[in-house]
């Protein structure tokens, strides 16, 4: 007996794998262990016929087929296995494997039904398989490469068939391409093409001018230049003519005093936007509601209100 540092009680023991002598704790024995003096030692002891599992090992059995003997497992004969030698006696056996032709080599080979169902075993190996799929013997083949015509230089070129499907292939080569695009967005070649240019007659000179389709729709295309506009725009042709009132003078009675008033009377504040005359550093303009200059006189009333300069300005004009 020994004792550790910590006070347990060990006893000695003899390895019997090894037949050397140990130390080990009574707890352990108690237990049923303490037999080998290492891990290595356990596992020699256990393996083979001198484990705890062992069912005898290998058996020798006949092949109900073609008589020859072969070793099998236990587990294997008491699941009802380890009748046949190998595959093709089993298949003898059930008389299930089907004889066929491998459509790439001619060759025959033995398949079973099952697969034949899910339509597998067409091959007789995976080389001749892989060698159905190649080209013109794949199932995805839709004819190869065609010939095409560059409809820029009239040249014949080989297209693939993913080009062809996608719409392209219309060009032997970018250069040809580029050119392509450059004319058929041009003129008639163009998607949008509507026709062109229109003849029409300037509402101001009378002078006939090409213009396109979608100003006239617009209503844009009236005048040949931007001077017959400007000439149209004065004057009665103006859209924001009032008659000529311009140069018309006020009632003498819309004086300083009176505009003064106005804006006294609305807080010094533009009654459109609300901004106050301090912060504009400058007086409110004063605005006649109806456009009418000769308010205040002959017995018409004020009808006034303080703007500033933008309002007024947006005001005046529309």
């Amino acid at each position: 007996m020994n004792l550790n540092r910590s006070g347990f009680l060990k006893v000695k023991c003899i390895c019997l794998t090894c037949g050397k002598e140990f130390y080990t704790y009574q707890r352990l024995i108690n237990k049923g262990w303490g037999r080998y003096c290492s891990k290595k030692c356990r596992g020699v002891a256990e393996r083979g016929e001198n484990a705890p599992s062992w069912k005898g090992g290998k058996i020798k059995c006949i092949c109900k087929i073609c008589g020859v003997e072969f070793e099998t497992i236990l587990s294997n004969i008491n699941t009802g296995q380890g009748k046949y030698c190998s595959r093709e006696c089993y298949y003898k056996a059930k008389e299930t494997a089907v004889t066929r032709i491998c459509l790439t080599c001619g060759k025959e080979f033995k398949a079973h039904p099952s697969k034949i169902k899910k339509g597998l075993s067409k091959y007789c190996s995976r080389e001749c398989f892989l060698e159905s799929t190649r080209g013109e013997k794949s199932i995805h083949w839709k004819g190869g490469n065609k010939i095409h015509i560059c409809k820029t230089c009239g040249k014949e070129f080989v297209v693939t068939y993913s080009k062809d499907r996608m719409g392209w292939g219309k060009y032997c080569s970018p250069e040809c391409m580029n050119e392509g695009f450059s004319k058929m967005n041009k003129g008639e070649g163009d998607p949008n093409w509507r026709g062109g240019k229109v003849k029409t007659i300037c509402e101001q000179c009378g002078k006939e001018f090409y213009v396109s389709q979608y100003k006239i729709k617009n209503g844009i295309s009236k005048y040949c230049s931007k001077k017959c506009k400007d000439i149209s725009c004065i004057g009665e042709g103006s859209p924001a003519w009032r008659g000529g009132t311009t140069y018309l003078p006020y009632c003498p009675k819309f004086n300083k005093r009176r505009r003064e008033a106005v804006r006294k009377f609305f807080n010094y504040k533009c009654l459109m936007c609300g901004v106050d005359q301090r912060d504009l550093m400058r007086k409110l303009s004063v605005h006649h509601i109806d456009h009418d200059k000769e308010e205040g006189c002959d017995g018409k009333p004020f009808n006034l209100i303080p703007l500033c300069v933008n309002c007024h300005a947006r005001e005046t004009f529309t």
